[in-house]
């Protein structure tokens, strides 16, 4: 149980907080919500058009959240804001160019994509309910994922024109065929270069090589710091619980599940199509409602809400803050199995009907007490902390050193291990107190920080204890490692050499066994292999194809160095083409595609190069 307690205390504000932010971004989208808080500044514009530093904000923490649920917590806030400009201008482009080219996507096409999309799946096929789960989790309002899943389309439009405009000859497909499929024989050895411990490295040499890797041997600065901390779990001992809180968290609960009741709602709108027809088909559906006439096929016939008239008009269910006020007044008078009268709203008027509906659980005090104790403890631990972390970033203002700051709130003073702005252990895995070690607040003026809270629920205040600034280590610092590495550079080139010395024989005749076997270099010979054959080693076949061949048959003989610095010596002894059949309709539908992808991705490539070339795009 104190681990349960423990692990509430970390996140009980944190459900409140996304509690009340989802409900807020499934009722009326995140968008509006953010754009309500301020004015509209532009962060960039481009080509005319500004996109704001809202929308930017907005999108940098969408993609924060992305990171964190990949496993990334070390995120570099300014190349995070890059990232996400270059991509929203990136967008702009495109939908601006495809505008341009007058392509479009029709809402019915977008709604069919959600529809026939098995992320929005339920047990019967789509749901709804999934769909505006997935979206708001995702970050998005409805209005926001169609606008995107509709600029996507249009997008992938574009690239699939230019995919299946390719046209593929005959003797293309061959010649990748060939060139795939193709087989060789060779025979080969490898001169082992060995590490070059009895190579004499000059000091002119040596000196060179410091010269030319300076940044490789200029180190990282580096600090060790000094810091107090509040956690949570410090506070469990001074909270207790009595029996009138959890009288008092009871009530609470019981009157929450009693607002929890939910009602399905379907609905039949009817919108302007700015014709003049829209009070004919609304008095057409009146009529028919009134004969008693199905609901479900009157919204598959009549209703211009597309997403929903596939389902008989089915909207999803509502705690009455998820749709339009005057919807939700309507539902609100609506007993299961009724139908409201016209219901007007800025998209039109609808028809609704209530199709089921939930009460909330009926709630026993004996069942709940261990739940109520928990959350009892949580909100005060909430309530202690904050007080602690207000306390903390006082006293963080108040004195000038890290011991004063502890002995006036009875912390202890803890001590961290060398750290870098890019790395740390333990607590200084957290890459915001490393930056802020890093400030130039605590770092150059030596000032104590102001409270940190780390992904965890510590909140911290760090100074600086020893820092250690970058610097060029000294020749004399890296001498035995550059040494040893330039003895295993000589050792590979004069491998290098012995090894173009015999192709160099065997290209006047000598036998390449032959030679290898004198210097006691195994020497292997293989079957007629392709690229992936994996009873070669990866490295060998690798360069094996890569090395030049004779059309004319005459044997061709090379020398390359590993990545180990050893050296290989090939022999090549037969190449057979690929080759495939001409009525082979399979092998032809591939290399059209293959070519029509690296066509169209190339030519996509080309294009969003020239929109960038074009474009006047400002940063502001």
């Amino acid at each position: 149980m104190l681990q349960k307690i423990r692990d509430n205390t970390q996140s009980v504000t944190s459900y409140i907080i996304l509690g009340l932010m989802v409900i807020a971004m499934a009722a009326f989208g995140i968008g509006p919500l953010i754009d309500s808080i301020g004015g509209q500044p532009a962060a960039v514009v481009v080509n005319g058009e500004e996109i704001s530093e809202n929308q930017v904000l907005r999108d940098v923490e969408r993609r924060r959240l992305q990171l964190y649920q990949s496993g990334q917590s070390d995120i570099d806030s300014i190349a995070l804001r890059e990232e996400v400009i270059d991509r929203l201008i990136l967008s702009t482009l495109l939908r601006q160019a495809t505008e341009d080219l007058d392509l479009a996507v029709s809402r019915a096409q977008v709604d069919r994509m959600i529809i026939e999309n098995p992320a929005f799946a339920g047990i019967d096929g789509y749901d709804p309910n999934v769909f505006q789960q997935r979206v708001v989790q995702a970050g998005y309002s409805t209005t926001e994922f169609i606008e995107l899943l509709a600029n996507d389309y249009l997008v992938q439009q574009y690239l699939s024109g230019g995919a299946q405009s390719t046209f593929v000859s005959e003797q293309e497909i061959a010649a990748f065929f060939a060139i795939a499929e193709q087989k060789r024989k060779f025979e080969y050895g490898i001169l082992a270069a060995g590490d070059g411990a009895e190579l004499e490295v000059s000091q002119e040499a040596l000196q060179a090589a410091y010269d030319a890797q300076r940044d490789r041997f200029t180190t990282t600065s580096s600090m060790t710091a000094k810091y107090v901390q509040v956690t949570r779990d410090d506070l469990l001992d001074d909270v207790s619980v009595s029996e009138d809180q959890l009288r008092a968290e009871f009530e609470l609960l019981q009157s929450a599940e009693a607002e929890q009741s939910s009602k399905l709602v379907a609905h039949i709108l009817i919108a302007d199509q700015g014709d003049g027809s829209q009070a004919e088909r609304v008095a057409e559906v009146q009529a028919k409602l009134d004969e008693g006439q199905s609901f479900d096929l009157i919204a598959e016939e009549f209703s211009d809400d597309f997403l929903s008239a596939e389902l008989g008009g089915e909207l999803g269910e509502t705690d009455g803050t998820v749709f339009d006020p005057a919807i939700e007044d309507a539902v609100a008078e609506l007993a299961v199995g009724e139908v409201s009268g016209p219901v007007e709203t800025d998209f039109g008027i609808h028809f609704v009907k209530v199709l089921d509906s939930s009460a909330g659980e009926s709630l026993v005090f004996e069942d709940l007490r261990d739940e109520l104790e928990e959350r009892v403890i949580a909100l005060e631990i909430e309530r202690l902390y904050a007080i602690k972390i207000a306390e903390l970033r006082d006293a963080a203002f108040q004195y000038g050193d890290i011991e004063s700051l502890a002995e006036s709130l009875g912390l202890q003073v803890m001590s961290s291990s060398e750290f870098t702005l890019a790395e740390g252990e333990g607590l200084l895995e957290d890459a915001g107190i490393r930056a802020t070690a890093f400030s130039s607040e605590v770092l150059e003026d030596r000032l104590l920080s102001d409270v940190v809270e780390t992904e965890d629920g510590v909140a911290v205040v760090i100074a600086v204890d020893q820092f250690s600034p970058s610097r060029l280590l000294a020749l004399e610092e890296v001498e035995s490692q550059l040494i040893a590495e330039e003895r295993a550079k000589l050792a590979s080139q004069l491998a290098l050499e012995r090894g173009e010395a015999m192709v160099e024989l065997a290209r006047s005749g000598s036998n390449l066994s032959s030679l290898l076997e004198e210097i006691d270099a195994e020497w292997l010979v293989t079957d007629l292999v392709g690229r992936g054959d994996i009873g070669v080693p990866a490295l060998v076949l690798d360069a094996a194809f890569k090395a030049p061949v004779a059309r004319d048959g005459t044997r061709t003989f090379s020398a390359t160095t590993l990545p180990s610095g050893d050296v290989l010596v090939l022999g090549m002894i037969d190449v057979q083409d690929g080759s495939y059949e001409a009525d082979d309709e399979s092998a032809q539908m591939f290399v059209q595609q293959f070519y029509g992808s690296m066509y169209a991705n190339s030519e996509f490539q080309a294009f969003v190069e020239e929109l960038k070339r074009n474009a006047e795009i400002e940063i502001r």
